[in-house]
């Protein structure tokens, strides 16, 4: 490589870190600290409901269904479970799961699609 070349290179590197350092100084350091207390961080938390269609899902539900309510949003958290024309007592098994549960669950019964034989 002509050494031109190489002194070009090596003067627009330090040209950068100049730029770096004086005019953005401190730039590696971030403005926006992560390790605050998200309570105090922000005074409100909006809402969030959780919608779970569950057909058909009795082997699965109970777990998915305790871990979605031991979540530690600090806002209101509820979780409505979908039961879709479900024959195997998934809404049953759902509302056993929910019982110790400090968040609410609400469940509401799916109706049939338009043209499927009840």
């Amino acid at each position: 490589m002509d050494i031109t070349v190489s002194l070009a290179l090596a003067a627009s590197s330090l040209a950068i870190w100049f730029y770096l350092v004086a005019v953005r100084g401190r730039f590696w350091h971030g403005l926006e600290r992560d390790d605050l207390d998200p309570v105090s961080a922000s005074a409100s938390w909006p809402p969030v409901t959780a919608v779970v269609p569950a057909p058909n899902e009795a082997d699965s539900i109970a777990a998915s269904l305790c871990s979605l309510l031991q979540q530690d949003y600090p806002g209101l958290f509820s979780v409505i479970l979908v039961d879709d024309q479900s024959g195997d007592g998934t809404a049953a098994i759902a509302a056993e799961a929910a019982l110790g549960a400090d968040r609410p669950l609400t469940i509401v019964r799916g109706r049939p699609l338009p043209g499927a034989e009840v």
